[in-house]
This record gives structure tokens, C-alpha cells and sequence, in this order.
């Protein structure tokens, strides 16, 4: 089985049924569209009452989203991966335009978030964002605008991107003095 076979055939076995439980339609709505926003929410409304370390790893979190983004619009330019309805495949729940599939960037948004915090010390906060991340993943194959490729991705590519960024702070700023 190839990878294409494959990501087609899990994609069917996620993908909801043409007539979903009204419930799981509802959540998976709500998970894809308003989740990432209420944990981003949660996180600028604990900048108040937290401290100064937890600030730093806020503002180098959203800074390695800014930079995920604009990662992944070079790599809209540069490539296209049609979603599963651009090729007729499962059912479509929710509108959306049928411009490129990968990397899916709500899930990397996600995961940067995540494994940012988990990588900053802010454990909770970055356990409490791979849950999301999951249950975001899963309600995008779902609703039926990605792939699970597309969504591994994003995981993927958050997962660099985040290394990166943390390892050349450390390379950057942390060196010890040097003496003459």
C-alpha cells in the first residue's frame, strides 16, 4: 500500500458519514474553529497574574507561530496538495475554500503552542495544549478539509520549528563568556 493509498484510506475511516451524529457535528465544529482560540484566549488572560518567565514563554510562543505561519505560506506558494473534497473523496461538513491541504495550519498553529510551552517549563499549559492539538487533528479529518498527512505535517513542522527556534536561543544568547 502506498502513502497515498494509505493517508486515503485512514482519512475514509476518520472522515464523519454523510448523515453524523448531531452531537459529534457540534463538537467537531467547535473543536476546529473555536478551540485554538479559547486556549490562546486562556493564555494571553494568564499574562496578568503569572510571572515573569511565563511572559517570555508566552511572547517566544507567539513568536514561533508567527513564524510557522509565514513557513507554512511559503509553502502554500511553493506547493499544492488538494483536499479530500477538491478529489471527491468523503464527505465535506463545514465550507471551506479548496486551496492547499498541507500542511494543515491550524494544527500546526497548535502544536507550536504546545510544544513550546511544554519546552519553556509551563508543562500544564503545554499538556493541556497537545489534548487540544489531538482532538483539533481529529476534527479536522472529521469534518473532512484535511488529511492525516496533513496533519502529521503540522505536528511535524511545529515540532522543528520549535526545536529550532529554542536550540538557537541557547546557541544566541546563552553562551558562556568568553575570556581572553
Amino acid at each position: 500500500m502506498s502513502l497515498s493509498e494509505l493517508n486515503n484510506t485512514l482519512f475514509l475511516w476518520i472522515n464523519a458519514s454523510v448523515t453524523p451524529s448531531p452531537f459529534l457535528l457540534k463538537s467537531a465544529i467547535f473543536i476546529s474553529h473555536d478551540l485554538i482560540g479559547v486556549y490562546l484566549g486562556l493564555c494571553t488572560i494568564l499574562l496578568v497574574k503569572t510571572s515573569l518567565n511565563y511572559k517570555r514563554a508566552y511572547l517566544h510562543s507567539i513568536l514561533m507561530v508567527l513564524i510557522g505561519v509565514c513557513i507554512a505560506a511559503i509553502i502554500d506558494h511553493f506547493y499544492y496538495h488538494p483536499r479530500p473534497f477538491v478529489l471527491r473523496l468523503g464527505h465535506l461538513l463545514v465550507s471551506h475554500a479548496a486551496n492547499n491541504s498541507f500542511p494543515s495550519h491550524h494544527m500546526l498553529t497548535i502544536s507550536i503552542l504546545a510544544f513550546s510551552f511544554l519546552y519553556q517549563d509551563c508543562k500544564k499549559l503545554g499538556t493541556i495544549g497537545m489534548l487540544i492539538a489531538a482532538l483539533v487533528g481529529w476534527s479536522r479529518v472529521y469534518l473532512g478539509v484535511h488529511f492525516p498527512l496533513d496533519i502529521l505535517g503540522g505536528i511535524l513542522m511545529a515540532f522543528v520549528i520549535v526545536n529550532v527556534y529554542i536550540q538557537s536561543r541557547k546557541i544566541l544568547f546563552l553562551k558562556p563568556p568568553q575570556t581572553l
